[in-house]
């Protein structure tokens, strides 16, 4: 073999080397991008465990995720054209409205939720069907507790900014219940003085829950997705 050729085969068998080579590999994290419904940039949804389950629900699968607020159903019409890779949060499927997204059937978010009064209120079973309160708190800008028993959906209100300033208030005596999600620790936020006030009523209520639809270009995704979400589904503590 002369030199040239001998040169030019070991330029061939670099470049083929370097192609295998685990340090030429392009990075397997890959960042997929939701729209989410402007409601939910209010800060008391900075924090929300959703946020972490779907972050470590999809790590596990090699991708991370940002979010775009766009108000209300231009989020999914954004999604469905395929601008982005999903829409983050949505309480039904919208397929049949939106054909090129696919229903994640594992919910993001899924919680029950609980009656919050005071021990004095309620009866020796701390069932809520017997609860006969003047008032209840709601809590600014959460969607927690839209759902009401009927016999106390034409309460008067008083608006807290804060689960933890809602309690407060039922503790106090300025109102006689809230609906908080059922795995909050409500009483390791309050006083002694407070928590000994608090009781959980039962049954728990109806569980609120939200759903992620993907683009249809996603569709090898459903399922591992759909598989990580619901080994997450009640957890609410996530490593950084």
């Amino acid at each position: 073999m002369n030199p040239r050729s001998a040169f030019t085969l070991f330029i061939w068998l670099l470049l083929a080397s370097l192609s295998t080579s685990p340090l030429a590999e392009p990075s397997s994290e890959r960042n997929l991008v939701f729209t989410i419904d402007s409601f939910y940039s209010q800060p008391i949804y900075e924090k929300h465990p959703a946020r972490d389950r779907m972050r470590v629900a999809l790590a596990n699968l090699g991708y991370t995720y940002s979010l775009r607020y766009i108000k209300g159903p231009r989020a999914l019409a954004m999604a469905n054209s395929g601008d982005v890779d999903g829409e983050f949060a949505r309480n039904r499927d919208h397929t049949a409205e939106f054909p090129n997204l696919l229903f994640v059937p594992e919910p993001v978010n899924a919680v029950h939720t609980i009656i919050i009064s005071r021990a004095e209120l309620a009866d020796e079973d701390r069932q809520w069907t017997s609860l006969a309160p003047r008032n209840r708190v709601v809590i600014s800008g959460s969607r927690v507790g839209r759902k009401v028993p009927a016999q106390f959906a034409d309460l008067p209100t008083i608006v807290a900014a804060s689960y933890d300033q809602a309690l407060k208030i039922v503790g106090s005596g300025r109102a006689d219940m809230v609906i908080i999600p059922a795995n909050f620790d409500f009483l390791t936020q309050q006083s002694d003085v407070e928590a000994q006030r608090l009781v959980a009523l039962s049954p728990h209520l109806e569980e609120e829950a939200a759903y992620m639809h993907l683009h249809k270009r996603h569709q090898q995704l459903l399922a591992p997705l759909t598989a990580e979400l619901k080994k997450l589904k009640y957890q609410t503590q996530f490593p950084e």
